[in-house]
């Protein structure tokens, strides 16, 4: 019905050197419709990017984007590169942005998937201490 879009194995990227997640909030000019285009393009192509979509809530931030990366300069290697470099004119798209690290230790890093399970149960009445 829709419910499981698919799965597959949860991969310890820390174990293959990928110990930085960048989260990225984006204040973009969304008139800017070409280029905002180039720059939705480029990410879909960019391996590094797992996530990019709207969001909502306080300030200007429009966009959030989420890369996977061995180190800082890595990221900041690539934005330039593959962004900045290829889509000349894109700080007429990108008004600000905020770059959030995150990185060793987690506090708290589980399953996605179980997480919303969970919260299906709680919400549905299910004892979570079933199994």
């Amino acid at each position: 019905k829709g419910l499981i879009e698919g799965y597959g194995p949860k991969i310890n990227l820390a174990s293959l050197g990928f110990k930085l997640e960048a989260l990225v909030l984006y204040q973009a000019d969304l008139s800017e419709k070409e280029m905002f285009d180039k720059f939705i393009a480029a990410a879909r192509k960019d391996p590094h990017v797992w996530r990019l979509s709207s969001v909502i809530g306080s300030g200007n931030w429009n966009l959030l984007a989420s890369y996977m990366y061995s180190d800082v300069e890595s990221y900041h290697r690539n934005e330039q590169e593959e962004y900045y470099k290829k889509i000349p004119g894109l700080y007429k798209l990108i008004k600000d942005k905020q770059v959030f690290y995150t990185t060793e230790p987690n506090y708290k890093f589980g399953s996605r998937t179980k997480a919303i399970i969970e919260v299906i149960k709680k919400s549905k009445g299910i004892d979570l201490n079933e199994d």
